[in-house]
C-alpha cells in the first residue's frame, strides 16, 4: 500500500471520526437540556450509521497496521503521523462524551423511575379517597 493510498484512507477515516464526534456531542446536549424525544432519535440514527460505516471499514486498519509496521517509525511521514493524531484525539474525546452520556441516561433513567413512583403512590391515594368515599353515606345529618 502506498502513502498515497494510506494518507487519503487516514483522511476520510478522520473526518468520519469527526463526524462520530459532532453527533456523540448533539446527543449529550439534547440529554443534557431535555429537548425534543425526535431529536435524540435522529442523533443515535446518524450516529448509528456513521458506527456500521466505522465498523465495516476496520479492514483497513490491517494493511496500514503492515505498512507502517514495515517502515521504521522515525521514517513516517509527517502527515500520516499527524492523521494518525487526529484520529486518536478524536476517538478519546468519543470514549469520554460517551461516558457521559452513560451517565445522563442512568440519571434519565432514575428520574422516570421517581415520577412512576410518584404515579403509583398517586393511584393509591385516589384508589383509598374513592374506597372511603363508597363506605361513608351520602347524606350526612349535621343536625343531629
Amino acid at each position: 500500500m502506498d502513502k498515497k493510498k494510506i494518507t487519503d484512507l487516514l483522511s476520510a477515516l478522520t473526518s468520519d471520526y469527526r463526524a462520530l464526534f459532532h453527533h456523540t456531542m448533539e446527543i449529550k446536549k439534547v440529554l443534557s437540556n431535555d429537548l425534543g424525544e425526535d431529536i435524540i432519535k435522529v442523533a443515535f440514527e446518524k450516529r448509528g450509521l456513521l458506527l456500521e460505516k466505522l465498523n465495516s471499514s476496520i479492514k483497513y486498519y490491517e494493511p496500514i497496521n503492515k505498512f507502517c509496521h514495515f517502515t521504521d517509525s522515525t521514517g513516517w511521514d509527517s502527515e500520516i503521523n499527524e492523521l494518525m493524531q487526529q484520529m486518536k484525539q478524536e476517538l478519546n474525546a468519543i470514549v469520554v462524551l460517551n461516558e457521559e452520556i452513560v451517565s445522563l441516561i442512568k440519571l434519565r433513567i432514575s428520574d422516570i423511575t421517581s415520577y412512576l413512583v410518584k404515579i403509583q403512590e398517586g393511584k393509591q391515594y385516589v384508589t383509598t379517597i374513592k374506597m372511603h368515599e363508597r363506605k361513608t353515606p351520602s347524606l350526612v345529618d349535621m343536625c343531629g
